[in-house]
């Protein structure tokens, strides 16, 4: 029990005393000073802006259509005989170039069988006017007969008063001339139908000669010529085939012009064309006179490869008329002239049917405008650096976007 005490007794004695010694030292310890609250510098990147001409340009993408398609239609029914060899599928024809000849022997046929005709109808009009020359010449010799006949018939009238001739002489004069007057009145009724008969003629002849021409267009129409520099995308005839009229024997792109139609955001377009922030994107879309109002440009680009982009003057042909109710978007026709005389060998290609493109539309440059980087922008609000490096708030109306910028209607101006 005592062994117990005692070390109690020794381990409370060092504690007490370590205890007291602690409280001595805070006790006496001066208060520490409290130090000034300062402030935090933050680094941020600032840019300088300034009022400066902005060119509104929107990108769509689409693919390469020939401008125009023609189609080699037979219009007269018979054996193809001949063909050019270069009428397969990508092959390339000059203009004017004859692509199919067309057996033109019955129509030959029928050309000389209408000539024919014409021929013994122009014969017949010769011969109407020679009847109708002797017909007036003996209507002269019959009517002076008549003219005697009368005369005499008088005479008899009067011997017959007198008891000089019989009646029986007086009647028979009379049956002579009423005879003669039958065969006057027959050749004035023979000349009034000549007019008639060469009317008839006439018709005729504008009937036979409308027909030469009808079969002089299907002697024309028995070769097919292209008329355009083109390239085949398609055959359907053959050599030796017999082929109907109205079927197609090919189709042609022409090589001129090529158009893509590009689909863009119908919103994309108002910065392009609207002359008035409210105005309505639709409606302008619709005017007839949009594209000289506001001059729209275009840049057709094409990847072909690493680093290979070539690119190609367009011209801002049309704007379809219709909407996609799905995506939104509208279609914008841009047409590039003379791709071919263009290609050059492995750097840039001709812009045939199918290829996917890149469109980029410009508008008209919009002076004093200011243009921020998209992150610059938080929520319609940018921070801007006062006269004392200070960041400020400032609410700004954006107008468009363009890239990674975005371009301001006001707020910072």
């Amino acid at each position: 029990m005592k062994r117990a005490l005692l070390r109690l007794v020794a381990f409370a004695v060092p504690l007490g005393l370590g205890i007291l010694g602690f409280m001595l030292l805070v006790g006496n310890k001066a208060a520490p000073e409290a130090a000034a609250e300062t402030e935090r510098a933050r680094p941020v990147r600032t840019l300088m802006i300034k009022a400066q001409a902005v060119t509104p340009r929107i990108r769509g993408y689409g693919n390469v259509q020939a401008a125009t398609t023609w189609q080699a239609v037979a219009q007269v029914g018979v054996r193809v005989i001949r063909m050019d060899e270069r009428l397969e599928v990508g092959g390339l024809i000059q203009a004017k170039t004859e692509l199919f000849a067309i057996d033109r022997r019955p129509y030959e046929n029928a050309a000389n069988e209408l000539q024919a005709s014409l021929e013994e109808l122009d014969a017949q009009v010769a011969e109407l006017a020679v009847k109708e020359k002797n017909t007036r010449a003996s209507l002269e010799i019959e009517q002076a007969a008549l003219e005697a006949s009368t005369r005499q018939l008088d005479r008899l009238k009067g011997l017959l008063e007198t008891k000089r001739v019989t009646r029986t002489e007086v009647d028979q004069q009379e049956t002579v001339t009423r005879g003669q007057e039958v065969r006057v009145q027959e050749l004035k009724n023979n000349l009034e139908l000549f007019p008639t008969q060469r009317r008839a003629r006439a018709a005729t002849r504008k009937s036979i000669v409308a027909r030469q021409a009808s079969a002089a267009l299907d002697l024309e129409n028995t070769v097919i010529k292209a008329p355009f520099d083109c390239r085949v995308s398609a055959v359907s005839a053959q050599l030796q085939q017999f082929v109907g009229v109205g079927q197609v024997l090919a189709e042609l792109h022409d090589l001129h012009v090529a158009e893509i139609v590009a689909r863009v955001p119908m919103q994309g377009m108002r910065p392009l064309i609207s002359r008035a922030h409210n105005g309505e994107i639709v409606s302008q879309l619709m005017e007839p006179d949009l594209l000289e109002k506001v001059g729209l440009r275009a840049t057709v680009g094409l990847s072909v490869g690493q680093n290979q982009r070539p690119t190609w003057d367009a011209r801002v042909d049309r704007i379809e008329a219709t909407l996609d109710a799905q995506t939104r978007t509208v279609g914008v026709v841009v047409a590039v002239a003379d791709s071919y005389k263009q290609t050059k060998p492995g750097v840039r290609p001709p812009l045939l049917p199918g290829m996917f493109c890149e469109v980029e539309l410009r508008g008209s440059p919009k002076p004093d405008r200011i243009l921020i980087p998209r992150a610059a922008l938080h929520d319609r609000t940018v921070y801007v650096v006062d006269k004392d490096k200070r960041l400020r708030r400032r609410q700004v109306v954006p107008d468009f976007p363009l890239d990674d910028h975005v371009c301001l209607r006001s707020g910072l101006v």
